[in-house]
């Protein structure tokens, strides 16, 4: 378990399980996480970015990558990924 900050700022985190190991990005907007999985035995990477300036929230995890514009983002909807077939998730306003 293990959080490292390179954005500069003081963040309060919540503590993470023994599994999961996250970068916060230098921009404070990503984090970049590495997540062991005992039922596949194996390791994913998985990066969660807001571009403020493109106004997108992308996901990557491993190869599979998602980009939607938060423009028309409708916040606590749903999303699906219909591309991935694996990801959804909510966003709480």
């Amino acid at each position: 378990m293990s959080v490292i900050v390179a954005c500069g700022k003081s963040l309060t985190l919540l503590p993470l399980t023994s599994d999961l190991s996250c970068n916060v990005l230098a921009s404070c907007t990503g984090v970049q996480c590495c997540a062991t999985s005992s039922t596949l035995q194996r390791t994913f990477e998985i990066y969660i970015n807001i571009d403020p300036c493109a106004k997108s929230l992308s996901i990557q995890i491993e190869q599979l990558f998602y980009n939607h514009t938060l423009v028309d983002f409708q916040w606590g909807k749903i999303m699906k990924c219909i591309e991935c077939s694996v990801i959804e998730f909510s966003s709480i306003d």
